[in-house]
């Protein structure tokens, strides 16, 4: 989720892969102030078809996108899940809820 200049996302997945993407894009020079929010397992994957999704504001929709042979596209309408609502609300939360954004 991109807002202004704050970038929050998830990353999901086998752990012994998920740590070293992490420690790769802390090492990048395109970011800064990178921090670890919140960590853990669950049982499968919350997002497991988005590639990415721009996350709306103030009552707008969210727009998942999914990658196809050209590349990004928006999704078929969707309705979040409980979980999925609840991780999106973290990520709104990172990007303004804590003086982080505007």
């Amino acid at each position: 989720m991109l807002y202004e200049n704050w970038f929050a996302q998830i990353l999901e997945g086998a752990e012994e892969a998920v740590k070293p993407l992490f420690e790769r894009i802390k090492r990048d020079a395109r970011h800064d102030n990178v921090q670890l929010l919140e960590q853990g397992s669950a049982p499968k994957r919350s997002f497991e078809k988005w590639a990415i999704a721009h996350a709306g504001e103030h009552g707008q929709a969210d727009i998942p996108m999914i990658a196809s042979a050209d590349g990004l596209v928006p999704a078929a309408a969707w309705r979040p899940s409980a979980d999925q609502e609840k991780q999106l609300t973290l990520l709104r939360q990172a990007t303004r809820g804590y003086g982080l954004g505007s």
